[in-house]
């Protein structure tokens, strides 16, 4: 089974950026990703399940292996999505 968290990085009311970080068949994996307001709540249970399928809640905006994002990813998203 896949478990994940997820950690909202920016809320502007309609749309948040979640870090997503867990497990995918063992090998730790992140992901932000894009999500409208209206689909947070059914993303929410998807997360606690640990069935995420980012593509049916929203958008990828990038995605790969590792615990954390490398640095430069994070500081991407931080300076585009601060609030």
């Amino acid at each position: 089974m896949s478990s994940y968290a997820a950690k909202v990085m920016h809320d502007d009311g309609e749309q948040m950026v979640y870090l997503v970080t867990g497990l995918r068949a063992a090998i730790p994996v992140w992901c932000y990703a894009m999500v409208p307001s209206r689909t947070r709540a059914s993303f929410s249970q998807a997360v606690r399940q640990g069935k995420v399928n980012i593509a049916q809640f929203g958008q990828i905006l990038f995605s790969g292996q590792g615990i954390q994002p490398p640095q430069e990813i994070e500081a991407i998203v931080s300076n585009y999505y601060s609030d």
